[in-house]
This record gives C-alpha cells, structure tokens and sequence, in this order.
C-alpha cells in the first residue's frame, strides 16, 4: 500500500517533467465592436531553458494592440544579468509582439505571469478571433554543453465577438513539442523493431535452404 501511494505521489511530478513547459492565455467572450480586453501570457510547468524565441500573434486587420504591461516573471528576468528583448511595436503592423530571452548562466525556470497585452476589437469584425503563441527556439543551452531543445505545450486565447461566427476551418488551440531525447528513444526503438522484423524473413529463408540442402543429400545418397 505504502509504495502505490509513493508511486502515485511521484507520477504528477514525472508527468509534468515530460511536459515541459505549458504556456497558456486566457480567452474572453462576448466582446463588442470598439471594445477593450485583456489577455495574460502565463508559463507553468517544469522545464529548464537558457534560450527563447517566442512570438504572440494576432489579426491586425481585426484587432488593436494598445497596451502591454510586464508582469512578474518579465521583471524577474530583466533584474538579472540576462538578455531580454520584447518588441511589441515594430512588427505590429503584422501583429506580431516578439519575445527573445538569453540566460547567460543560470537557467530559466520561472512560474507565473510574463506579461498582460490590452486589445481593442476594431468596427466591423464579423468572425472570432484567436491569438496564437509560437515558439520558435526553447532550449537548454548550458555553457560549454551541448544545445538540447526542451518540451512545451502552449494554450491560444480564444475571443469571441458579439454577433460574429467561428473561423472556417476552426480554431488553432495550442501544439506541443516533447523532449528531443524523448523522440530519439522513441525513433531508436522503432528502428530496431523495424530491423527485427525484417531479419525474420532471412532466418526463415536460411532454415527452408538448409532443410532443401538435406533433402537432397539424401535423396542423393539413396
């Protein structure tokens, strides 16, 4: 009894660890032409990561960025000896906020909220809208090691207009990346089952030769 209920203690934490990071945003509904909403990015999860290239997406066609505010995890990276650059102005146009983020030493592994992003829904927008994370570079880059990319999982915002209909085609709710040693393991394993299977036909082949070869020996022989 004693171990299942180590067993079960432990299992959250290994099912986190294979996670990673989760990266998530709130959605809001029933927002109004010319109205205001606020959006949070958050990081949670267990991950360890010395470099970072994350973007924020969104229609710029429907929606207006007119405020963002760094929040706890943001100020907690800008305090140390660390390369942390958000733009959220140049490629707003695309309506793209970028996020790049160096850890010269120490590991990011921070829990908690990295910034709140206000937008305005522009006049005329018929269809909902969502606003996607993209992670371009996540990964475990210690000095003098090796770069290994590290596992996510992100959530996208979902914000419904008054009035408006879904995206044809739907919405994009979020992807996940796992470990890369996890996807070795895994390729590895695939690999040598694949290489099994395909030796069992040779080792049938060989065996039916043999048996051939003794069957006309013999009949050789009488």
């Amino acid at each position: 009894m004693a171990i299942l209920l180590a067993a079960a203690m432990l299992l959250p934490q290994a099912m986190l660890a294979d996670q990673g990071a989760v990266f998530t945003m709130n959605g809001t509904d029933n927002v109004p032409a010319g109205g205001t909403f606020d959006v949070t990015l958050s990081v949670s999860g267990e991950y360890a990561i010395h470099a970072a290239h994350l973007s924020v997406e969104y229609d710029p066609n429907s929606l207006e960025l007119v405020g963002l505010e760094e929040l706890d995890v943001m100020k907690s990276l800008r305090s140390g000896n660390n390369l942390v650059i958000l733009d959220y102005e140049t490629l707003a146009y695309q309506g793209k906020i970028k996020l790049g983020i160096g850890m010269p030493t120490d590991a990011m592994n921070a829990k908690g909220d990295i910034f709140k992003m206000t937008f305005k829904v522009k006049d005329g927008v018929s269809v909902n809208q969502q606003i996607v994370m993209i992670v371009n570079e996540f990964v475990n880059a210690p000095v003098g090691g090796e770069s290994t990319p590290q596992a996510f999982t992100t959530h996208n915002a979902i914000i419904t207009i008054s009035g408006a209909k879904d995206p044809e085609g739907g919405f994009n709710r979020g992807e996940g990346r796992r470990r890369q040693q996890d996807v070795g393991s895994e390729l590895s394993a695939h690999r040598n089952k694949t290489a099994r299977r395909k030796r069992r036909p040779d080792r049938q082949h060989h065996a039916r030769t043999r048996c051939g070869q003794h069957q006309s020996s013999r009949h050789k022989t009488q």
